[in-house]
C-alpha cells in the first residue's frame, strides 16, 4: 500500500487516513457509521489505478448497525458489509 500523498491526492487516500477506525461518513443523503477494515480493501490493485478509475472503484466497508454490539464483540458482530464507490464518499469524520 502506498502512503497517502498530499500533493497528488487520490480518491483511495481519503480512506487510508482512517484505517482501523470508526468514521462517520456522509454517503448520499445520510450519515452512516463505518469501520474501515484494511483487510477488506485491495490497496495494491487500487493504487495502480488513475484518479478516474479509482473514483469508479467499489470498496467493501463495514457499516455499523449496532455500535454497542460492535464494541462488545470487538468488531465481530453488529455490522453489515456494504460496497461503496470511492466517488460517493464525500465527507468523513473520525469518531
Amino acid at each position: 500500500m502506498k502512503t497517502p500523498d498530499n500533493m497528488n491526492h487520490m480518491p483511495i487516500d481519503n480512506i487510508k487516513y482512517f484505517l482501523n477506525s470508526k468514521i462517520l461518513m456522509n454517503y448520499g443523503v445520510e450519515n452512516i457509521l463505518i469501520y474501515v477494515n484494511p483487510n477488506k480493501i485491495d490497496f495494491e490493485k487500487i493504487d495502480k489505478l488513475d484518479s478516474f478509475q479509482q473514483d469508479n472503484t467499489e470498496i467493501s466497508l463495514e457499516r455499523i448497525i449496532d455500535d454497542k454490539k460492535f464494541n462488545e464483540s470487538k468488531g465481530e458482530d453488529g455490522w453489515i458489509e456494504i460496497k461503496v464507490k470511492l466517488k460517493d464518499i464525500s465527507t468523513i469524520n473520525k469518531i
